[in-house]
């Protein structure tokens, strides 16, 4: 969902980005039912989805890498500690770009993520609330898709509307939300 979410925000602000998705189990998998059937109600279309493992050819491309949960960014960190850098947590990347986004005006992906990382530490990673995590609606009722969906609507959507004051509508190369 946060992909395909992203994709349309990014294009509704003007955005020149690739967005990919990608996860943590195998992939190949199709999207599940009840997301493409909540995406298709807003009109995205997620019925070509297929999964894909997240691996190092993936966040050697990526830019900026945007994990569901605290959990997420464990597991990509811990099995590839050179990507910490371009990392993040979707609660985390939104916080810290809305906090940089009027000082940059102008700058690139690269730029931009570097100064989203500034400061942060390793370890800062066992500190994050997991209470600001994402809640993966697998198994349960429409409701709870169409609460996630929303949540991360309006999330992705900050985040486009942050990357596009302040990339001006430059390329800003591959996203990958895990």
């Amino acid at each position: 969902m946060a992909a395909g979410l992203f994709a349309a925000a990014a294009a509704r602000v003007g955005l020149d980005v690739s967005v990919a998705s990608a996860g943590l189990l195998a992939g190949g998998w199709p999207a599940p039912d009840e997301v493409v059937s909540v995406m298709a109600d807003i009109g995205v279309d997620l019925s070509g989805h297929r999964s894909q493992q997240l691996d190092e050819s993936l966040l050697d491309e990526a830019g900026l890498v945007v994990a569901m949960t605290r959990q997420h960014v464990i597991s990509v960190v811990g099995d590839h500690p050179q990507a910490w850098p371009k990392v993040f947590r979707l609660h985390e990347v939104l916080e810290r770009a809305t906090q940089v986004a009027d000082r940059l005006q102008g700058t690139d992906l690269a730029a931009w993520v570097s100064w989203l990382h500034a400061g942060r530490k390793p370890a800062d990673i066992l500190a994050l609330d997991g209470g600001q995590d994402v809640v993966d609606p697998m198994g349960q009722r429409r409701r709870a898709y169409e609460r996630t969906r929303n949540e991360l609507a309006a999330k992705v959507g900050a985040l486009a509307d942050s990357m596009a004051r302040t990339t001006s509508g430059r390329s800003v190369g591959p996203a990958a939300p895990v």
